[in-house]
């Protein structure tokens, strides 16, 4: 099962229980990828470390990667192994994973990077550094997380950032203001709940 490498690249999840936003599409009008050379090895692989891998807005030479649902502990997320998609990777999921504070400090060479979801991770204040360095970022999720407000602060550098998901955070609605003034014009920090106790799932088991 999985991923139909070669000719095409069909969307399918890892395991089971990990569907990809693919699974409901009408069979009549699925959509196949064309991925080529060693970029469907490279892919193979991350799909057996547990790793759900997707192409990104309908592009082969885009992708996104999933670890929700692979198993990894803090200090073991090996960022190292999506190296050889560099520049290709635009999205990147750590909901509800163990990833810290240091982990994050590997995915600072990934500059294309423009979605990014901690959401409902232990992560806080030490993450928004290694976090400011993705000058390609647009979308941040940080829902249910430590991060305060002195964190988001570093996040006014980002000029492509757009939206900013705070809520259940320990960030407050001044923080949140702050932020947005010093980001400029465009800059959107949603939050319906800013300063809420965090119901942070914690890792997947």
């Amino acid at each position: 099962d999985g991923a139909s490498f070669g000719e095409s690249f069909v969307h399918s999840p890892p395991r089971e229980q990990a569907r990809t936003k693919f699974d409901e599409a009408d069979p009549v009008d699925e959509r196949r990828y064309t991925i080529m050379g060693e970029t469907v090895e490279i892919i193979a692989r991350l799909r057996e470390a547990g790793l759900q891998v997707d192409t990104a807005n309908h592009d082969a030479s885009l992708f996104e990667i999933n670890y929700t649902y692979a198993d990894r502990s803090e200090g073991t997320f090996a960022f190292e192994a999506l190296a050889p998609l560099g520049d290709s990777v635009v999205k990147l999921t750590l909901a509800r994973t163990g990833v810290s504070d240091g982990d994050l400090a590997g995915i600072v060479d990934f500059l294309r990077i423009e979605h990014l979801d901690l959401s409902r991770t232990g992560i806080g204040d030490a993450a928004m550094a290694h976090i400011a360095k993705l000058e390609n970022l647009r979308v941040l999720n940080l829902r249910d997380t430590e991060v305060t407000d002195v964190g988001i602060q570093e996040l006014a550098s980002l000029n492509h950032l757009e939206r900013v998901y705070l809520w259940g955070s320990e960030a407050t609605s001044d923080g949140a203001k702050r932020l947005e003034k010093r980001a400029g014009e465009g800059t959107v920090v949603l939050g319906t709940e800013l300063g809420a106790p965090p119901r942070r799932l914690g890792p997947r088991n």
